[in-house]
């Protein structure tokens, strides 16, 4: 009993000693964050150490010797990058208790914003692609460049596509705008669609006689076609609809965007490329930045300043 007892003490003490023993791992942990830390500062700081200082000055070439006392230095966006993935890994060391305290908190980070330009359709003479979009639908049945496969299905949806193209670029309106239409929010008297923009309110926004004219053909020749016994009862009054019988959607819309525009531009372009286009050259014509952030919606009118009115051909 008393062996056992004593065996069962002897284990226990063990025990009890190992666990004021700090783990190897950790004492690890602390001395490669040291190094790390090291690392960092030497690199926030910017210098170099100099060829002279590496090894022997017989082992320094003349080549060496002009990097001599020279200063390497990282830019904002450098020491950025290099410094997030360290505060991470000390973050994370720090949760798991392998150390106290995150010390590359203390080390200030540069701030590093890059100006947004937003890209857009051309509207220059020599090469308006917001001309070769819009026109080139009329004609694009004749393409050479389309399958006969291609051709068929752009055949069976042009009126539809056609009248999406010319609404996002003659209104400047958000695509998910655009698929929470209805028919009866066309207004063609006043030329207008009433919308609901993106607090949930509704906004007339005005189109020109080319886009009445484009949703007319569509509603009269060809939206009776995608209406079916299957359409549900919430989709049966939607303005644009699928092949599916139901309200076309927003991957949709992006999709046909994309596609067209590849054909006839050259290049891809998403449904907010079109609205940026309408967007600029709303305010190039006018110069009005108020009146460009009442049509797009904007409820800060230094968004429609800072993406629109800064940009230029």
């Amino acid at each position: 009993m008393e062996s056992s007892t004593g065996a069962k003490i002897v284990r226990a003490s063990k025990s009890q000693s190992t666990q004021n023993t700090p783990p190897p791992r950790k004492l690890t942990g602390i001395i490669t964050i040291g190094f790390v830390v090291f690392t960092i500062l030497f690199t926030r700081c910017g210098t170099a150490i100099p060829t002279n200082e590496i090894g022997p000055a017989n082992a320094v070439t003349q080549a060496d010797n002009k990097l001599d006392n020279k200063i390497s230095k990282n830019d904002n966006k450098a020491i950025a990058r290099k410094m997030t993935p360290v505060r991470c890994l000390l973050d994370y060391m720090q949760k798991k208790g392998l150390l106290s305290a995150n010390v590359a908190k203390n080390i200030e980070m540069p701030r590093v914003k890059a100006p947004r330009i937003i890209k857009r359709l051309s509207t220059d003479p020599s090469n308006n692609e917001v001309d070769k979009l819009l026109n080139g639908m009329e004609s694009i049945l004749k393409n050479p460049t389309l399958s006969k496969r291609q051709r068929s299905f752009i055949q069976r949806d042009l009126f539809r596509d056609t009248a999406i193209l010319w609404l996002l670029l003659g209104t400047g309106i958000r695509i998910s705008e655009c698929e929470g239409l209805d028919v009866p929010d066309v207004d063609f008297e006043n030329r207008c669609v009433n919308v609901k923009r993106k607090g949930g309110f509704y906004d007339l926004v005005y189109f020109n006689d080319m886009v009445g004219e484009k949703l007319h053909d569509y509603i009269e020749n060809e939206r009776e076609q995608y209406l079916s016994d299957d359409t549900p009862e919430k989709d049966r009054n939607a303005l644009f609809l699928s092949r599916q019988c139901k309200r076309l959607s927003v991957d949709a819309m992006e999709n046909l965007v994309e596609k067209y525009t590849q054909i006839l531009v050259g290049k891809k372009f998403s449904p907010h490329k079109l609205r940026a286009t309408y967007g600029t050259t709303l305010y190039q014509k006018t110069n009005d930045i108020r009146l460009v952030a009442d049509v797009l919606g904007h409820s800060n009118i230094n968004t429609t300043a800072k993406h629109y009115a800064s940009q230029t051909e």
